[in-house]
């Protein structure tokens, strides 16, 4: 296993559930980060609209830093 596979799954969290299997949850960081703008959401501080729109934003800016983390990773090994 790659170095870089190695650190992503260090910092993901795993749950096992009879039924589902195996469920891969995001790092504790994110699912704080996503928590804090749906409570910010649920009192009425954030419209829903707005409060998505972070969501997936974090969570496309997070696959992309993922991608290009493990992408060094591999170019530090092969060189």
């Amino acid at each position: 296993m790659l170095a870089a596979e190695r650190a992503v799954q260090r910092n993901s969290l795993y749950l096992r559930i009879p039924v589902l299997g195996e469920l891969n949850l995001p790092a504790p960081e994110q699912i704080a980060f996503i928590g804090g703008v749906a409570v910010v959401a649920v009192i009425g501080l954030l419209e829903w609209p707005v409060a998505a729109l972070l969501v997936v934003g974090h969570v496309v800016a997070t696959s992309s830093h993922r991608r290009m983390v493990r992408a060094l990773g591999e170019a530090l090994e092969a060189g």
